[in-house]
């Protein structure tokens, strides 16, 4: 039976969308989750995020709703496809359809498409190349994001819906990358943060602020929905946000220290300015390598985004 094409789902709002990619910072086990909730907005086969190197080796890739055998044989041989040569050439950050890349007609000849996208269906791609991971003509690396389209599906509706989340996207993929370092070398987190160009806060399980980022602390300077209140707590403007904030925060120092299984939480903090609300997500970091670390080490990832305008 023809698989049914997936509309984009209604349920899901755009906040929750936005929420759920800057979990995956603290939890990349989250990604697949993600990946599959997005093809269901652009109603798209599935989802992956892929690096791949043009050098060979070390190709990987993390699918949301993909058969997983033809992606492990996708790495084995097709890494290397006229696609993905042809997005290792194009500007990163901006949504581009894979069928603009790439000649098609040689793509249908090809034991890529008999043995990958025949199978699955797949007639386009919608493709999001991540900075870090494009080389550009010279190097020719390229990774980033991409969803599958079957023959029905609305290209520009899903390219559209793709390009509007994308600056969360790869924000998302910065502080994931930057996280994973610092899991490794725990101290150069705060370092890290800091020069961090999204709004990202690290707490104390307490909730203390310890690092803030530059864009961070301009958000809390400015008071207008988030600041810091007595001996450096972060907090909300008003007190029943404060109240859900100083829970979100409890919860995920609890998964810090081993005594929750949260994954985090999502807030919307409104602002006395009455500008629209300031979308906030709380999630657990690993714990540190060794107790003797710090007294008070991070426990707590905050990311601030604004949902009508983008991350701040």
């Amino acid at each position: 039976m023809p698989r049914r094409i997936r509309a984009p789902a209604a349920g899901a709002s755009h906040a929750d969308s936005v929420a759920l990619i800057y979990a995956t910072a603290a939890d990349p086990t989250l990604w697949p989750r993600v990946l599959t909730t997005l093809a269901d907005r652009f109603g798209a086969i599935g989802g992956m995020v892929t690096r791949h190197y043009a050098q060979g080796g070390g190709d990987w890739i993390t699918v949301g709703r993909l058969d997983p055998d033809l992606t492990d044989l996708y790495c084995r041989r097709y890494a290397t496809n006229p696609y993905s040569i042809g997005l290792a050439k194009e500007q990163p950050g901006r949504a581009v359809l894979a069928s603009a890349v790439a000649d098609t007609a040689a793509v249908r000849r090809s034991a890529f498409h008999a043995d990958i996208l025949a199978p699955q269906r797949v007639e386009d791609l919608i493709v999001l190349p991540y900075a870090a991971w494009t080389s550009g003509v010279r190097g020719g690396d390229s990774g980033g994001l991409a969803f599958p389209l079957e023959a029905r599906a609305v290209r520009a509706e899903a390219l559209a819906g793709l390009q509007r989340l994308a600056p969360h996207l790869e924000r998302a993929l910065d502080l994931g990358r930057a996280l994973a370092g610092a899991r490794a070398a725990r101290r150069s987190l705060a370092a890290t943060v800091e020069v961090s160009p999204g709004a990202t806060i690290l707490l104390a399980a307490t909730g203390r602020v310890v690092t803030a980022s530059r864009a961070a602390e301009a958000v809390l300077r400015a008071a207008d929905g988030l600041c810091v209140s007595g001996p450096g707590r972060l907090a909300a403007s008003l007190p029943e946000d404060d109240r859900a904030l100083a829970r979100a925060i409890a919860g995920a120092a609890a998964t810090a220290r081993g005594r929750g299984d949260g994954a985090g939480r999502r807030l919307h903090l409104s602002r006395p300015s009455g500008k629209p609300p300031l979308l906030l997500v709380v999630a657990p970091l690993p714990p540190p390598p060794s107790p003797w670390e710090s007294d008070d080490p991070p426990a707590v990832l905050v990311t601030v985004a604004d949902p009508a305008g983008g991350p701040l």
